[in-house]
């Protein structure tokens, strides 16, 4: 391994493998970044949905009631799927169990009939209320970092998949 390696990634066993095979690699850094960036999706996708399973909640569906209730507990059906970027099937099932639930309703919207709304439902405002404050208790998967830490990954994380234009 380089000596350029940040000792916290010598103590990962899966990316001491990564830095050790491909040591001489001249894009070993963002090969790691990619690894660790999947491998800690993985682990906080597995805290988040032990934090939310009291409530019967995966993160896909609180995900979706805590987008709803921050837009004032109504929003497209439209706008749900750009802003998750849920494949359409997957935003349907998720829906649809929210529904079965009574955590939200549809609607069609006054203005435009064509137009789906989710609406969140008094019920469903409780437990996106409450499903916040078992992940601030967990701290949303990350409480291995400081929220200076976890500024900054979000602030380097953001960065990928921005677009740029030409100058």
């Amino acid at each position: 391994m380089t000596s350029t390696t940040p000792s916290e990634l010598r103590t990962s066993a899966p990316l001491r493998a990564i830095a050790d095979r491909f040591a001489d690699h001249p894009q070993v850094g963002h090969m790691l970044a990619t690894a660790a960036v999947l491998r800690t999706a993985n682990i906080v996708t597995e805290r988040v949905e032990a934090a939310l399973a009291p409530l019967g909640l995966t993160m896909t569906r609180y995900e979706v009631l805590g987008l709803i209730e921050s837009a004032g507990g109504r929003m497209t059906l439209r706008d749900l799927k750009r802003a998750t970027m849920l494949h359409a099937a997957t935003m349907t099932g998720t829906i649809n169990a929210l529904e079965e639930r009574r955590l939200l309703r549809r609607e069609l919207d006054a203005d435009n009939r064509r137009v789906v709304v989710a609406v969140l439902t008094d019920k469903g405002a409780t437990v996106a209320r409450r499903a916040m404050a078992a992940l601030s208790t967990a701290q949303f998967g990350l409480p291995d970092l400081s929220e200076d830490e976890a500024l900054h990954i979000a602030e380097c994380v953001a960065r990928v998949g921005r677009t740029t234009s030409p100058a």
